[in-house]
């Protein structure tokens, strides 16, 4: 299954509206067929299962091993029934056997529990007997690939996000390979089809028009501060690049209070913000994940890896804030250290997503894991792997890794994997694998005032940290004459629910963005 869907087609921008638009969609693969929403169903669920003990290094707290077992049986039981030709009669009778002990449990927990309502959305944006109108399924795919509730979302960014990490060999297609599902949710004045502009003049023509109609300014949480294309405002998204770094989820925050956001458009393709200037960067970390812009063709390897390197870099951030003895909010320094590499526990935008207890109980874990080779105070890399072999389901955790390509030789492997297996194989696997997700094209600074904070990877040192009225997030801003140029939003530890933002309306300044 991992196979059929790392073919190009699953990539394309295209493919989106192709499927969602469609009224039956079947999957082909050589003799084999199945209904997309099978695949769909099936996938999500194996995706979920391979997270949740990925994520955990172990049976997720709380949660019935049994369920996921269960899970995985049913979703090998669909594929091997849907898309096997000619099976024996024993695979059928031997596939149906569990099918007939967990099917209603798994499905009805699985499509319908508020965890794992994305199946649900799924499902149902491409049932085309289900009843919904063809925009209704078209928000319900968004949502499903975003993440995000419908009536959080704002329509057009939200369409726009569902595709910007997808292939395109004509960058303008990142835009036009969405017109479809944006016409069908009632879009119809978008700017006119013209191959003949430049993708920069494409790209700053569909964020003026989702700021626009969607009357918002979410979408500039897109912005990742990496380089663009000629005549690309900073204001604006680039559209072509596929190595994005995770979106910040919007609607667990505001910097600025509840200030609606406010904005005018200028000549020169110019965006005029209203805010204040909060802070301004002074210690910078080195890059984080450099990985990122090395292709794998297996996921599985690429994230291996990826949190393989992320282990000497995590290490460089958390010595740069343990330099500090204290937090300007009075918060002990661990926890806010702590809660800046996870963004307070974020994990989605839905209610109960934000889950600072839960990284808060790992996070000593991870760090005496992580400083394990620190000659001051860490316990020796060779001592850490002793103490590895007595920790239930460390051997198991260590083969799987192995599998993978890991090299956990005790005379020739790298002291960063070995660090990173005992963080694997320890209750501190969801903190790593959630700060991995959020340092991707990103870095961790302080600011001349004392706070923490995740930040493009473009920060400098200088640079100013600024409050937009309107945007969830504190974004990183840098002069340039009389205007300004935006770098991309920031994580800033203890001013993320309006605590810098003015209790009293009163003058903001203007920001020009160029």
């Amino acid at each position: 299954m991992i196979e059929v869907t790392e073919r190009s087609w699953f990539k394309r921008a295209w493919t989106l509206q192709e499927i969602v638009l469609a009224k039956n969609a079947i999957v082909f693969c050589g003799l084999a067929e199945m209904s997309w929403e099978a695949m769909t169903v099936t996938l999500k669920c194996l995706g979920d299962v391979e997270t949740r003990v990925s994520s955990y290094g172990k049976t997720p707290p709380g949660q019935n091993w049994e369920f996921f077992s269960s899970e995985l049986a049913l979703c090998r039981a669909l594929y091997t029934e849907l898309m096997i030709p000619n099976r024996p009669d024993s695979i059928s009778r031997k596939v149906y056997a569990p099918i007939s002990r967990c099917a209603t449990k798994v499905l009805d927990r699985a499509l319908f529990r508020p965890t794992f309502s994305s199946k649900k959305d799924l499902v149902l944006s491409l049932n085309t007997g289900s009843g919904l109108s063809t925009s209704q399924r078209v928000q319900l795919l968004i949502r499903a690939i975003t993440l995000r509730p419908v009536a959080l979302l704002p329509r057009v960014t939200a369409t726009l996000r569902a595709s910007r990490s997808r292939d395109a060999t004509n960058p303008r297609d990142k835009v036009y390979g969405i017109y479809g599902l944006l016409q069908a949710q009632g879009f119809d004045d978008l700017p006119a089809v013209d191959y003949q502009k430049a993708a920069a003049d494409i790209y700053t023509e569909i964020t003026q028009y989702a700021i626009q109609k969607d009357r918002s300014l979410t979408i500039l949480l897109d912005i990742v501060g990496v380089d663009g294309i000629p005549g690309l405002p900073s204001w604006v998204p680039y559209r072509s690049n596929n190595n994005v770094a995770l979106s910040f989820f919007h609607e667990q925050f505001n910097a600025s209070g509840h200030f609606p956001a406010t904005y005018s458009f200028a000549a020169n393709k110019e965006l005029v913000l209203q805010g204040m200037v909060f802070d301004a960067v002074d210690c910078i970390s080195i890059y984080s994940t450099t990985l990122l812009e090395t292709p794998y063709e297996d996921p599985r390897t690429y994230s291996l890896l990826e949190s393989v390197v992320s282990v000497p870099i995590f290490q460089e951030w958390v010595r740069l804030g343990l330099r500090q003895q204290t937090y300007p909010t009075g918060q002990p320094i661990l926890d806010a250290l702590a809660m800046t590499l996870v963004c307070d526990g974020v994990t989605g935008e839905r209610p109960g997503w934000r889950q600072p207890k839960l990284f808060l109980a790992n996070f000593q874990t991870w760090l005496n894991i992580l400083l394990s080779n620190d000659p001051q105070i860490g316990v020796g890399v060779r001592k850490l792997q002793e103490q590895m072999e007595g920790w239930p389901g460390a051997a198991a955790a260590r083969k799987a890794l192995q599998e993978l390509g890991l090299d956990l030789d005790p005379e020739t492997a790298a002291e960063e994997a070995i660090i990173f297996s005992a963080i694997y194989c320890s209750g501190a696997a969801l903190f790593h694998s959630t700060a991995v997700r959020y340092a991707r094209q990103r870095i961790f600074l302080t600011t001349q005032r004392g706070f923490f904070a995740l930040a493009p990877r473009s920060a400098r040192q200088g640079d100013s940290v600024v409050l937009l009225s309107g945007l969830q997030y504190p974004f990183v801003l840098r002069r340039n004459g009389g205007k300004w140029r935006i770098l991309g939003p920031a994580y800033v530890h203890g001013v993320m629910d309006g605590e810098a933002w003015p209790q009293a309306q009163g003058p903001l300044t203007s920001f020009l963005i160029a």
